[in-house]
């Protein structure tokens, strides 16, 4: 096994090469943990194929990949036996993308699969990402610091988000419905998570070699217990787990801006999407009826 003392080491050393994300490095430790609990020889090139092969097909993550290759240039000596097994790695076949058949929920529906949630702070999370097709990571991530505030809009008051999206891209979004407004106050106003957040916490439950001080790995605790307890909801309210996930509430938003106004540029606005290709993936995977519209805007 890899041992706490050697994936302190190996971290050390993937931050020392300067050039690889701190998100990354995590993923990177976290990956070859559960591979040197599995592959019991790392200088054994038959199992460490195996293992990728069965991994990548699983997942179609190539990661691992990466983070293997990393740990094998700092773990197997002398340097040219670490670069011969490199050479004979096995690269993970490119499989196409398989999604899960999506059954859209109505809005009843889903508001019973928030009412079941176990956490308050995931019933808040759930209602902002309906009201707001914000991604759940984002909304992990707001800010006690200048994130809410109240504006009034022709005469009606509504709560402004100061979303920071995907690569830092700042995304404000409002919401107007004033039950909701009363409830994300009531919540935030009392919420005492963490001093800089507003849904991030210490999980009670931590991995030894993760450094729970960083945003990312905070972050990634906190999403993980919040997709188990939507899953555990889904079940609670008869939903199949399977079909349906926290980026579901998105694909929910997505129809319903698509079923009012039909124009993709409104819709690509409000996902808070650069790329217009990106929005018209959107048109498909939320089972919008309106297909041909997509189609005849990439002709």
């Amino acid at each position: 096994m890899i041992g706490d003392w050697d994936s302190i080491l190996f971290k050390e050393y993937l931050i020392s090469l300067k050039d690889i994300k701190q998100s990354t490095i995590d993923n990177y430790v976290a990956l070859v943990d559960r591979f040197v609990r599995e592959v019991d020889d790392v200088t054994d090139l038959r199992k460490i194929n195996d293992h990728i092969v069965n991994y990548c097909k699983r997942k179609r993550n190539y990661l691992l990949f990466f983070a293997i290759k990393h740990y094998l240039t700092f773990k197997v000596k002398p340097p040219g036996a670490a670069k011969e097994l490199i050479a004979n790695l096995q690269k993970p076949k490119i499989h196409d993308r398989l999604k899960t058949n999506r059954e859209p929920l109505t809005e009843n529906e889903m508001l019973e699969v928030i009412n079941a949630l176990k956490f308050e702070k995931h019933k808040i999370i759930a209602l902002i990402q309906m009201t707001t097709g914000v991604r759940a990571g984002d909304v992990l991530r707001l800010s006690s610091w200048d994130s809410l505030s109240m504006e009034t809009h022709d005469g009606i008051n509504g709560l402004k988000l100061n979303i920071i999206g995907k690569g830092d891209k700042p995304n404000n979004v409002f919401i107007f419905d004033k039950t909701i407004i009363e409830i994300i106050i009531k919540y935030v106003t009392s919420s005492t998570n963490h001093p800089s957040y507003f849904f991030l916490e210490m999980p009670k439950r931590r991995t030894p070699h993760i450094d729970y001080s960083t945003e990312w790995a905070l972050h990634k605790a906190n999403y993980k217990i919040y997709w188990k307890d939507l899953k555990f909801a889904c079940e609670a309210v008869g939903v199949d787990r399977k079909k349906f996930a926290t980026h579901d509430f998105r694909r929910h938003f997505a129809r319903k801006v698509w079923t009012k106004w039909k124009d993709v540029q409104i819709l690509q606005d409000l996902l808070n999407h650069s790329n217009v290709n990106t929005t018209i993936r959107y048109l498909r995977t939320s089972e919008t009826k309106n297909i041909e519209y997509s189609i005849e805007l990439q002709k």
